[in-house]
């Protein structure tokens, strides 16, 4: 049996009792009534001194009706005490009710949330593999794109690699190194003016070049070391020294993507052994 049905019955049987006792009370009451004028009638009908006394007898029957009345009026707060305890009693299972309630829509909510954190931590994941894989396609697509740079470098029988061999060459007989980065640049910088095939040259591949690193500088990832050693490891020796020679020029009007570039992957290394073959071979 369910409680609701339980919680019925039990208020039916109080309330059928409650009746019960009031019609007892109010039958006895009226048989007492009946009883009593019953006495008093049939004393004034023998018209003898007995009359005074039915008389008293019949107002004293009154007295046990009053204290039936009486009890009838405790039952009465007994079942309006109970029947508050009632009422009382489904208050507190309402408010448990409630509780066990909100405790489950707050663990709902918790699941939920557990749910969408999980789902955000997917969601960051895939973008952060989406992003990478964007970055990775631009990265190699630059760097294809200054490879074909220098296959095109032409000048008379020379091209490509061997084009730019000869640029360093030109560029190691005609600047002398030194610590003096403003007389390096200021060399540099004159021997382009007087060059404009070398400077013609090099002006596309020198703006990929910083446009490659400036990418992965904005790049935001913990392994951007692993892009710009694959940077580095793309370059040729010869691509190393007019690359350092150029950073030189650039700091003068306060670029500083290709001398940073150097700095960290210590490439003024490759820089000093060139320049010590060189120096050697003439």
């Amino acid at each position: 049996m369910s409680d609701d049905k339980r919680k019925t019955r039990s208020q039916w049987f109080e309330t059928y009792w409650v009746l019960v006792a009031v019609l007892v009370v109010a039958t006895a009451w009226l048989l007492n009534l009946g009883f009593g004028w019953a006495q008093l009638w049939a004393a004034l009908k023998a018209d003898s001194d007995e009359t005074h006394i039915n008389a008293g007898v019949f107002g004293d029957m009154f007295g046990a009706v009053n204290a039936l009345f009486s009890g009838l009026s405790i039952i009465g707060i007994v079942y309006a005490i109970r029947q508050q305890d009632q009422q009382l009693k489904l208050a507190r299972e309402e408010v448990k009710t409630a509780q066990e309630t909100l405790k489950i829509a707050i663990e709902d909510a918790d699941k939920t949330k557990s749910i969408l954190e999980e789902q955000q931590k997917q969601l960051s994941i895939q973008n952060k593999s989406v992003s990478l894989q964007l970055f990775e396609n631009t990265f190699f697509n630059i760097i294809e794109n200054i490879r074909n740079n220098v296959s095109e470098m032409r000048y008379n029988e020379e091209s490509g690699q061997t084009r730019l061999n000869s640029i360093k060459n030109s560029f190691l007989s005609t600047i002398k190194f030194t610590e003096d980065e403003e007389l390096i640049a200021l060399n540099l910088s004159d021997m382009l003016k007087r060059n404009n095939i070398t400077r013609n040259n090099l002006s596309s591949y020198i703006k990929l070049i910083n446009t490659l690193i400036n990418f992965v500088n904005e790049f935001e990832n913990e392994n951007k070391k692993i892009y710009y050693d694959i940077i580095a490891s793309s370059m040729s020796s010869s691509e190393v020294v007019i690359i350092f020679y150029y950073s030189i020029l650039d700091k003068t009007f306060g670029r500083n993507t290709l001398s940073d570039f150097i700095e960290q992957r210590k490439l003024k290394n490759v820089v000093l052994y060139e320049i010590k073959m060189f120096e050697g071979s003439s």
